[in-house]
């Protein structure tokens, strides 16, 4: 109790240092500051927002403090910025990012602003880790996943030795496609300055045609059968492709291209909440539903969004973009709090 105390006593000190010298500062234009941090090689934007200022600092501080302060959002990101001389690396979501919403995607990667996150899907992990724990093991023995005998579907999870590893025995080529913090799958598209990458889930193979097709895990709970109809869907379709892409751009130990097919597959697990009690388990039935994929706008829309971050001007939020949305609304609210501000101390 103490502890919290001290530590509330210091963001209330850090609040109204930073009020009072809002009040005396002119606030600077987003442009302006745009410009300045281009200047001062990639610093971010600062703000003096008394309650940002707040977070900042406790940004800065143990994780256990961070609780205990209520602060675990930290705004400022500290690496990844755009820099136009420089190489720099664009996710796959963050390209679904710029499609829905340019301007927060441009707030994010040139001005250095962190985007809130969400929580983590944590029982999706689960069921995503099991898999690629089943899919390993028959990687290992060379045999089909029980999903695709289901299936009548002849393929197997993709078997190839990573030539470039450092490590001895050299993994498996899956082990660094899937992980999506070292790059996983990536390519630097020609005339940009933009790694693109992307982690996928899986791999696999018809060991006649050595085409390659790439494979999603899904988990879901809902009492119909699952599909991939949904207009909120089409984000998984977009994620397919630019794995599809991404693979494309991959070479094999002799540094030829792999084939891959334009049919990809979700493995997707629904989970049965019809049943008369828990029982410390959750029964899924898994479909294997096959998707036709067209990878031909992905590189289109990295030029565009590396132009877009090359560009001194902020974009246009989109419409629907419900961040926008918000701090429109947010705004507002700031400006009515003035005017009544104004207004009352005429009286």
């Amino acid at each position: 109790m103490l502890k919290r105390f001290i530590i509330l006593t210091v963001l209330v000190g850090i609040h109204d240092i930073s009020f009072a010298s809002s009040q005396k500062k002119k606030p600077v234009s987003t442009t302006k500051a745009i410009k300045h941090r281009k200047a001062t090689k990639k610093q971010p934007i600062g703000n003096s927002n008394p309650i940002v200022a707040a977070m900042a600092a406790a940004s800065s501080s143990s994780s256990s403090e961070k609780k205990s302060s209520g602060f675990a959002y930290n705004p400022q990101k500290i690496r990844n910025i755009f820099d136009a001389t420089k190489l720099h690396k664009m996710s796959r979501s963050q390209l679904e990012w710029f499609q829905s919403c340019p301007r927060c995607f441009y707030v994010n990667n040139a001005c250095g602003t962190n985007k809130p996150s969400g929580y983590p899907f944590t029982l999706n992990c689960a069921v995503d880790t099991l898999l690629k724990r089943e899919c390993d093991d028959c990687r290992e023995k060379q045999t089909p996943h029980p999903i695709c005998l289901e299936n009548n579907v002849n393929l197997v999870p993709f078997h190839h030795i990573d030539s470039d590893s450092t490590k001895s025995p050299k993994p498996e080529i899956i082990d660094r496609w899937r992980n999506s913090l070292g790059a996983g799958l990536q390519h630097q598209v020609l005339g940009t300055n933009l790694t693109f990458f992307g982690g996928v889930d899986d791999v696999w193979i018809d060991l006649k045609t050595d085409i390659l097709y790439v494979v999603d895990y899904k988990a879901t709970s809902k009492k119909d059968e699952v599909n991939i109809d949904a207009e909120w869907q089409n984000g998984y379709k977009r994620q397919m492709e630019m794995y599809q892409y991404l693979l494309r751009k991959q070479v094999d130990s002799k540094g030829k291209k792999f084939t891959v097919s334009n049919t990809a597959y979700f493995v997707y697990c629904n989970g049965d909440s019809s049943a008369p009690s828990f029982d410390n388990k959750i029964s899924f039935k898994t479909s294997l539903i096959p998707y036709e994929g067209d990878d031909s706008w992905v590189e289109g829309d990295v030029i565009k969004a590396d132009k877009c971050l090359k560009s001194a001007k902020m974009p246009q939020s989109s419409l629907a973009c419900n961040m926008c949305a918000y701090m429109a609304q947010y705004q507002h609210h700031i400006e009515q709090d003035k005017v009544k501000t104004a207004t009352a101390s005429k009286k």
